[in-house]
């Protein structure tokens, strides 16, 4: 389906997906593009996984540093 009413249906469902209003691509070129399929969920959930990895490491270096 494409379409904007599905995109935006989606931003709402998901929040961290098609922020643009879709007449720049900025989404696709950012990465956070998701048109509903099973490979935009995939994809999604890739992101999220690396986001999460990147802030654990983040807050393990923090507490090495602090001894904590």
């Amino acid at each position: 389906m494409d379409s904007h009413a599905y995109a935006h249906y989606l931003h709402h469902k998901y929040f961290e997906v098609n922020y643009s209003d879709g007449m720049v691509p900025f989404d696709q070129w950012f990465g956070t593009w998701h048109d509903g399929s099973a490979d935009g969920e995939a994809r999604m959930e890739a992101r999220f996984q690396r986001t999460r990895a990147k802030a654990n490491a983040k807050v393990n270096n923090t507490n090495a540093t602090t001894g904590r």
